[in-house]
C-alpha cells in the first residue's frame, strides 16, 4: 500500500535479511518495489533508495540471585571474578554488596542482580530481604573446609523452611579447587553426591583462576529457567553435575 508518494512502509514476519525481523523500507523516489510473495523486487530504473532492516530486540529477563555460604569461602571473590573479571586477594568480611551483569543463556539475555551476602554459621539468621524477589541461590563452600561443606545443608534447609517450600532453584559451588590436594577436606565426589541428593546443579570452581566461575552462574540461570518453565528443555537435566 502506498502511504505517501515518496514513502512505502512494510512490516513483515520474514525478510531475506533476517528471520522474524521487522523490515522498514523507506523509499526516496515513488513506487520503487514490486511485491511478489515473500520477495520484494527493486524496479531496475530506480536505485536512489535507502533500505534499513530493523530487528526488534527482545527485552532482557530480570533475575535476582543470592550468593550464600559460610564465612571465608570466597563468595565475594567468585562474584567479583564473574562481574569484574579479576581476583580479590585481600579478605574483608562482607556485610552485603549488590552487583549486576547481563548473562546470555540459550540465546536470551538475563539482566541479573547478584546479592553477595554476609557469611553464615549454624546460628545465623538469614535476613528476610534475602527471600524477597530472589529467583535462585548459589551456596558456596570451600573444598578446604569440611565445616563450610556441612553448612551447605544447614543453609539450604533454612531457605526451604523460610519459604515453606520443598524445592528452590539452587547451585552448589565448591570454591578454591585450585589449592593443593593436601589442603582439600572435601572430595569432588562428595560435592557431586550432595548435588544429586538435593536435585540441584553442582560444580567446583576457582575464583583465583577463573575456573568454572562463568559455568556456576550459567547453571544458576538454567536452574531458574527449569523451575519457571518445567515443560521446556533448557539444555540440562534436573540435576546438573560438573
Amino acid at each position: 500500500m502506498i502511504c505517501h508518494p515518496t514513502h512505502y512502509l512494510l512490516l513483515s514476519g520474514w525478510t531475506p535479511f533476517h528471520p522474524c525481523a521487522a523490515a522498514i523500507y523507506t523509499l526516496v523516489v515513488g513506487n520503487l518495489f514490486l511485491l511478489a510473495g515473500n520477495c520484494l523486487t527493486l524496479r531496475e530504473q530506480h536505485f536512489d533508495t535507502l533500505l534499513e532492516v530493523v530487528k526488534m530486540p527482545t527485552a532482557p529477563k530480570q533475575r535476582k540471585i543470592a550468593i550464600v555460604g559460610s564465612r571465608s569461602v570466597g563468595k565475594s571473590s567468585l562474584t567479583v571474578r564473574f562481574v569484574e573479571h579479576h581476583f580479590v586477594e585481600s579478605y574483608y568480611p562482607t556485610i552485603e554488596n549488590t552487583f549486576s551483569r547481563i548473562i546470555k543463556y540459550n540465546g536470551q539475555d538475563f539482566a541479573t542482580e547478584i546479592v553477595d551476602t554476609a557469611g553464615q554459621d549454624e546460628y545465623s539468621i538469614l535476613n528476610s530481604k534475602h527471600f524477597i524477589g530472589i529467583h535462585g541461590y548459589i551456596i558456596v563452600y570451600s573444598v578446604t573446609s569440611r565445616q563450610s561443606f556441612d553448612m551447605v545443608r544447614v543453609i539450604r534447609d533454612k531457605i526451604l523452611n523460610h519459604l515453606g517450600a520443598d524445592y528452590v532453584p539452587l547451585v552448589i559451588v565448591g570454591n578454591k579447587s585450585d589449592l593443593k590436594s593436601e589442603q582439600r577436606q572435601v572430595s569432588l565426589d562428595e560435592g557431586r553426591s550432595l548435588g544429586e541428593e538435593f536435585h540441584c546443579a553442582f560444580t567446583e570452581a576457582s575464583a583465583r583462576l577463573g575456573y568454572n566461575v562463568e559455568k556456576a552462574f550459567d547453571l544458576m540461570i538454567g536452574e531458574i529457567e527449569k523451575s519457571q518453565n518445567p515443560s521446556q528443555p533448557t539444555g540440562g537435566n534436573k540435576c546438573a553435575v560438573m
